[in-house]
């Protein structure tokens, strides 16, 4: 018990080490930039005002940030994002890999977390539409939008048709 106890108040204590080093850092760059070069090396008044706020404004901003990431505790996610003890059984129970992949997609797909874009389509960025062979969408042929002169990517069971205009059509085999 005693043991736990004094593991717990040296990892509080050391915890705050990270946030020391920064502190002092920050407040050594305060002193670098405010004094020696705004007062002491800037020699123009209207132009040691103007760095001074600028200094200032992006300064408070970044502790203030700083202090929010911090103080701020961390959140436990929702009980929807949890495996339930009937799935995490089943998980565990399953010896191969592809049927525990199955089972985590299966959950995946009740999740209500999309990525949507200015149209209100489902955004796929373009780097991970590889992965429509390991969790295929449920839509066959939904329609996504994608980046780097790709108007849009059609993504079906065992091809991906990317159409860069109305006119020119190409079928990548996965």
């Amino acid at each position: 018990m005693a043991l736990s106890r004094g593991l717990r108040c040296c990892q509080r204590v050391l915890s705050w080490v990270p946030v020391l080093i920064i502190a002092l850092v920050v407040l050594w760059s305060y002193y670098a930039y405010v004094w020696e070069l705004c007062l002491v090396t800037v020699t123009y008044p209207l132009e040691k005002v103007i760095y001074l706020i600028i200094f200032h404004a992006v300064f408070l901003i970044f502790i203030w940030t700083y202090w929010k990431a911090v103080f701020t505790p961390p959140k436990q996610p929702s009980k929807k994002f949890l495996l339930s003890y009937a799935e995490k059984e089943r998980y565990d129970n399953e010896e191969s890999p592809d049927a525990q992949k199955q089972i985590l997609a299966e959950f995946a797909r009740k999740l209500p977390v999309y990525t949507r874009t200015g149209s209100g389509g489902q955004y796929i960025p373009f780097h991970l539409w590889v992965l429509e062979e390991m969790f295929p969408f449920p839509d066959p042929t939904t329609v996504f939008t994608v980046p780097r002169n790709l108007h849009r990517l059609v993504l079906s069971k065992r091809n991906i048709t990317t159409v860069r205009s109305p006119d020119a059509v190409s079928h990548l085999q996965v």
